[in-house]
């Protein structure tokens, strides 16, 4: 080699060491930026994040270091996302309040039927056809609220009336127009339960009428008239056979009303619009409405229309990609009875919560005209922030984002002084505002991958690495120029 090639070779070398030593300032840069740019998200991943809309918290009293409580009303329904992730509470010098989101609860008195023990005295039969059950109750049975009659008999409809007495020697009238029935026929309806107004009888006289029916029978008896092999006259009489109103038992119950545990408090949500279509094919009527996305649990139907037995369920949409798919929640059958005196009507259709903007109730028909829809009603659960507010300062309540995550809070001093019988304040919500601060980039899906310490700890990772891979290469390139 001539030292001509040598020197242009040691030329070649430190040009290309140079340029590579001109790449570490870059890198470094790269480097600093992205560090800066992780610490400027970890800063501002703590400052109150915007929302579309807030309401003022208006508390009924001024009062400094209180529980507040305040209920969630349609309009947070309508904007926040499912399970609320997107709701916060601030105070007014803007800081987050740390709060409890949960189910509002209120004391519920239930009823609880117990069976009264009795035995039967006596039983007469009277020329009207009617019988007449006495009964008496065990010396320990407390009173009687109601009883009922058990029979094997179906398709039947027969009157009751009920007298009372002390001791068996003066009687007085308690029910004198009841009713007992099974329409199996037609429709699942049926009753035989006798409710009895207050009283303190220990003997009872079971009247029922009627109590053997003529019933027409399927076969009929033909009878013909020949002359010859000539057919000269035909005779058909219809059977008609008696039946008899078998009584297994009587069952006396009485009905106890006692405080329950706390369950949720419910409340009725106003519907936005319902539309109602008859589906021909089907054989069904299908009732759509709309909501705000309250937390509905039960759906109840009005109608003019009496004595039907449907079968109905509730459903609500679920989109997958450009197809709606309808899924039942839950279901129930339709009743209304409306026999004399006798009334019964069974509306509502319950299920789990459902937080959803549309709704589909579909009644099968079958063969029965459609029912006349007049109106709809809802009802569900209430939920409410309860927070520690240390000063009569305002504060607010931040809700609607696609984005943000639910938070995280240490709600144990709360739930202490919840327990302890702290003072709480009952507040309710201001007007909606639309925040002013919220822009249509606010939460964006870039801002929290920026906001990632993982993402950004992965892209410095990947700058190190090309900045390894370049060095090294480089230093090759060299070697073999240098040999």
């Amino acid at each position: 080699m001539t030292r001509h090639e040598f020197h242009g070779r040691r030329v070649t070398a430190s040009t290309e060491l140079i340029r590579s030593l001109a790449i570490l300032p870059n890198a470094v840069l790269a480097i600093s930026a992205l560090a800066a740019l992780v610490l400027t998200s970890f800063a501002s991943a703590k400052e109150p994040l915007p929302f579309r809309h807030y309401k003022s918290i208006e508390l009924s009293e001024a009062a400094d270091e209180t529980i507040v409580r305040v209920l969630l009303d349609s309009d947070v329904y309508a904007a926040t996302r499912a399970r609320f992730p997107d709701v916060r509470v601030l105070n007014a010098k803007g800081i987050e309040s740390p709060f409890r989101l949960e189910p509002a609860t209120t004391n519920r008195r239930e009823t609880i039927r117990k069976p009264c023990q009795s035995e039967i005295l006596s039983l007469d039969e009277h020329e009207d056809g009617s019988i007449t059950i006495t009964l008496k109750l065990d010396d320990d049975a407390p009173a009687a609220n109601g009883l009922s009659i058990v029979t094997p008999l179906t398709n039947h409809e027969r009157l009751v009336s009920i007298s009372g007495s002390r001791n068996g020697d003066e009687w007085s009238p308690l029910v004198t127009d009841g009713r007992i029935f099974d329409f199996s026929r037609y429709m699942d309806v049926s009753n035989r339960e006798i409710e009895l107004p207050k009283n303190q009888y220990r003997q009872f006289k079971v009247k029922i009428a009627d109590v053997t029916e003529l019933q027409q029978s399927q076969m009929m008896r033909i009878t013909r008239e020949l002359q010859g092999e000539e057919e000269r006259r035909r005779t058909e009489t219809t059977l008609v056979r008696s039946r008899p109103f078998r009584v297994d038992r009587i069952d006396c119950w009485s009905e106890e009303t006692r405080r329950m545990v706390k369950g949720n408090q419910k409340t009725q949500y106003p519907i936005i619009a319902f539309e109602t279509e008859e589906n021909s094919q089907e054989k069904s009527t299908v009732i759509t409405l709309q909501t705000r996305r309250e937390p509905l649990t039960s759906l109840t139907l009005s109608t003019s229309s009496q004595n039907f037995s449907r079968h109905a369920s509730v459903q609500v949409p679920i989109v997958r990609g450009a197809i709606t798919e309808w899924t039942v929640v839950g279901h129930s059958t339709l009743l209304s009875v409306h026999v004399g005196n006798f009334q019964q009507d069974k509306l509502e259709i319950t299920f789990p919560e459902q937080r959803e903007k549309e709704y589909r109730i579909v009644i099968r028909n079958e063969d029965s005209p459609p029912l006349n829809i007049d109106g709809l009603e809802t009802e569900g659960n209430l939920y409410q922030l309860v927070f520690f507010m240390s000063d009569s300062e305002p504060s607010r309540v931040y809700y609607g984002s696609e984005t943000v995550d639910k938070p995280t809070y240490d709600t144990s001093a709360v739930l202490a002084s919840l327990k302890s019988g702290y003072r709480t304040t009952q507040a309710r919500l201001g007007a909606e505002v639309t925040n002013p601060d919220f822009t249509s980039q606010s939460g964006t899906a870039l801002q929290r991958l920026l906001n990632n310490k993982l993402f950004l700890l992965s892209v410095i990772c990947l700058v190190v690495a090309a900045l390894a891979w370049t060095l090294f290469h480089a230093s090759r390139r060299i070697d073999g120029i240098t040999e």
